[in-house]
């Protein structure tokens, strides 16, 4: 190996021999040696650094998951209640002054679109809260006491989906029902969001 250099600035390790035009240093193998293990070193060092931020990297996906889904679960909610509104809100102007045995009542076309739009929206919020649990009890499963609310509120909305289902089927008479059963479900869900919140801060 030639290096150009200066005569003061050799260390211990080099050999210098001059001739005309360069001076020729010649390094001796084990320091060359030395200098390959350091860089083996640094390089494992670099390897072993990429294995252990993995298991973070992989906490940092987990817990943004979460705070996704449930924001989604929140927010779909906020929609479900304003859909119940809706709904309620185009029937008791429909029902004002019907008498106790109506079975049936004559609706505007603008009241029913509105009334057809709150109905859509029950369903997409409902849909959407029950998407939102599936993937929080998949991304929480690590953590039992998560795992367990989300499983449980999923378990006690499967009849309002059924209820949900057979409305759309053709069955406009239970939409009374399907209120009722939304509208406990929503609450159940509202005390699951105040229970989290306690928990964790406690």
């Amino acid at each position: 190996m030639t290096v150009l250099t200066d005569r003061d600035s050799l260390s211990p390790g080099y050999e210098m021999t001059t001739t005309k035009n360069q001076i020729q240093i010649y390094i001796d193998p084990d320091l060359l040696q030395l200098v390959g293990q350091i860089a083996e070193m640094f390089g494992l060092a670099e390897h072993i650094e990429r294995i252990l931020k993995t298991p973070r990297r992989r906490v940092g996906r987990r817990h943004r998951t979460i705070n996704s889904s449930w924001s989604k679960f929140r927010r779909s909610l906020i929609r479900g209640r304003g859909a119940i509104r809706q709904i309620r809100g185009t029937l008791a102007a429909q029902l004002t002054d019907a008498p106790p045995d109506t079975v049936a009542i004559a609706m505007a076309y603008d009241d029913f679109m509105i009334f057809n739009d709150g109905v859509k929206q029950l369903h997409m919020a409902i849909g959407k809260m029950f998407d939102a649990t599936y993937e929080l009890e998949a991304a929480s499963e690590p953590i039992s006491d998560e795992v367990v609310r989300f499983y449980r509120v999923n378990e006690a909305g499967r009849p309002l989906l059924e209820v949900l289902k057979k409305f759309h089927n053709g069955h406009p008479e239970i939409l009374p029902e399907l209120l009722v059963m939304a509208d406990r479900h929503f609450s159940r869900c509202e005390r699951l969001i105040q229970q989290r919140r306690e928990w964790l801060s406690s």
